[in-house]
């Protein structure tokens, strides 16, 4: 556990890079906090539609200040001394000193209420927020999923009193509540909502492959998707299936590999869908052409004098789809490719030597691309 910090009136606290210094001052104008501090740039977009504008902007926040009168912006660090005196470094300037307003803001939610339950794509929080003093507000708006735990920050610099948001930027929760911070620029508010239901978003779903411009090949076919979700995150591949609107399911995983030959010809639309925690569920899908015929299916081989009969399950299903095969004794030369008749489930091989092992390769093939072969191998006896 770190140690805890005790300040006392003039105390300063600094960062190296600092190039300005903030400074809370009391009635008398003595120093009672001291912060250096580095301001960041910023494109703002004119609503005007005259471009983006370059601002320098800063921001400091004071945890708990002592009884204060104002506060002061100074270039560049000043050394701040602890009896309230500017330091005499001659080249310190003042840039801004703004007192203390009179009154605090008034704030209160006005949306969600207590036991609201938003399932909607978009999400709307209200307020109103008034000033005794007359002073315009700006807000910060925190969103939280556990009950008020712990938040986090959805809008800062906020002028308006209603926000809208994507659903999905939300974590859902039965547990949510919001807390809208107003501040006059001197003195700030914080009104908590009641505990309100989120329904939880469904998973997003991102194909990396296959590229629907590019039809099947030789080789695997690659399907590859990652699932984010906001309650659970990174989703694990389990998470992950795959389909085909021909073929049914292929897979499991943000990673699957398939051969075309497994596949039907055609265009497939192919969708991996995720499941969250919540049994919500997210799809993506993606075109993809296969032109790859089927494999052979049963594919025997029997040996006879000098012979040998292959036999397989299934026909080719049309004339543009035909059978081929060739063979070479073990280790020898292959034959050329020898086209079927279209419809046949056998073919006899002849003139072969007995005693001799042979493999026999039987592939589908159409005008567009031949499958892999399957590999048989018989002795003629």
């Amino acid at each position: 556990m770190l140690p805890a910090l005790a300040m006392s009136p003039g105390a300063r606290l600094e960062t190296p890079s600092g190039d300005y210094t903030f400074e809370l001052l009391d009635a008398e104008r003595n120093l009672l906090r001291s912060l250096s501090f580095s301001t960041y740039t910023d494109f703002i977009e004119d609503d005007t539609g005259g471009g983006t504008s370059e601002s320098e902007l800063w921001g400091v926040l004071v945890v708990n200040p002592p009884d204060w009168a104002s506060f002061r912006i100074l270039e560049p660090v000043t050394t701040g001394e602890a009896d309230g005196a500017l330091g005499s470094d001659s080249s310190s300037t003042v840039l801004a000193e703004v007192p203390r307003s009179a009154n605090p803001p008034k704030v209160s939610i006005t949306a969600p209420t207590a036991g609201q339950v938003f399932a909607d794509e978009e999400v709307t929080f209200s307020w109103t927020g008034t000033d005794a003093d007359g002073d315009a507000l700006h807000y910060t708006v925190q969103y939280c999923s556990d009950g008020g735990a712990s938040y986090e920050t959805i809008a800062i610099d906020y002028h308006s009193n209603s926000l809208t948001i994507s659903r999905v930027w939300l974590a859902g929760s039965p547990t949510a509540k919001i807390k809208v911070t107003a501040s006059d620029g001197t003195r700030v508010t914080i009104a908590e909502s009641a505990v309100f239901t989120v329904n939880s978003n469904p998973p997003e779903v991102f194909i990396h492959k296959p590229d629907p411009n590019r039809v099947s090949g030789s080789g695997m076919l690659v399907l590859e998707a990652t699932a984010y979700d906001t309650e659970d995150h990174r989703l694990d591949d389990s998470a992950i299936q795959w389909t085909s609107d021909i073929d049914g399911y292929l897979g499991t995983g943000s990673y699957v590999q398939i051969f075309p030959e497994e596949l039907s010809p055609g265009v497939h639309r192919l969708t991996a869908t995720a499941t969250d925690s919540s049994g919500v569920t997210g799809s993506a899908e993606v075109v993809w052409t296969n032109i790859i015929p089927r494999l052979p299916t049963g594919v025997t081989a029997v040996a006879g004098d000098r012979s040998i009969t292959i036999s397989w399950d299934e026909p080719a299903p049309s004339s543009a789809t035909v059978y081929q095969y060739r063979y070479r004794p073990a280790s020898g030369t292959w034959t050329d490719w020898a086209t079927l008749t279209a419809g046949a489930t056998a073919h006899t091989i002849t003139g072969l030597t007995n005693g001799t092992t042979y493999e026999v390769v039987l592939q589908t093939q159409t005008d567009a691309a031949s499958s892999m072969g399957i590999l048989i191998t018989a002795t003629p006896s």
